[in-house]
């Protein structure tokens, strides 16, 4: 070998080893930072193809915690029982009268507790407003769809069950609307109370308390 050939070859292997030197100096941040970025690219890429996931729909017994945790004033016992109370009854004014004015809201409220009170109807608000063929919304269950309303009619239920509201209807156990449907038949029976806003309410006064 000339000393050309020897010395091409050594400055081969210097040359070949100061890369290696090099690379293993700089191995770190030099493959580090295309390789996270890669990883980065990957990762948002992949993301980009997974749908987004929709909050979670409110439930009903959500919205009730909510109504209760605002009611720190009222001095009411929270406890299961109220919650069960405060549910059922919030439904039975949300479905049966969420489209009317306050006061026609807690007119239905009253309607139900009045019911609980008296001798010839069940003693719980479970039981009066499941009560067969009594409140028209039970016998074709569906679901919440306006919280907000849901929410409304969770607020006029506790006011009605803690005391804080008087009976708008002096004392109705029943109630019909006019414009939805004819007139009952009971209606001629009963003695007329009042009229609020869509809804007439009635006692049965030869049976009241």
């Amino acid at each position: 070998m000339t000393r050309w050939a020897r010395f091409v070859s050594k400055a081969g292997l210097l040359s070949a080893g100061l890369i290696c030197a090099v690379m293993a100096s700089h191995a770190g941040p030099a493959l580090a930072t295309p390789v996270l970025a890669f990883e980065a690219t990957g990762v948002s890429e992949a993301n980009s193809r997974i749908p987004p996931v929709p909050p979670r729909k409110p439930r009903p017994e959500d919205v009730i915690e909510q109504v209760l945790a605002e009611a720190h004033g009222l001095q009411v016992a929270v406890d299961a029982g109220l919650r069960q109370d405060l549910l059922t009854l919030a439904r039975n004014i949300y479905f049966e009268a969420r489209g009317e004015n306050l006061k026609g809201q807690i007119a239905v409220a009253f309607v139900t507790l009045n019911r609980v009170k008296s001798t010839y109807w069940p003693d719980s608000i479970d039981e009066v407003v499941y009560q067969p063929y009594q409140f028209s919304w039970t016998l074709h269950p569906t679901s919440i769809v306006d919280f907000e309303a849901f929410k409304k009619a969770a607020r006029v239920g506790l006011l009605s069950l803690s005391g804080h509201l008087t009976d708008p209807t002096g004392g109705a156990d029943h109630y019909y609307a006019p414009e939805l449907v004819e007139t009952p038949r009971w209606a001629h029976r009963l003695t007329k109370l009042a009229e609020i806003d869509g809804h007439v309410f009635f006692t049965a006064s030869a049976r009241a308390n």
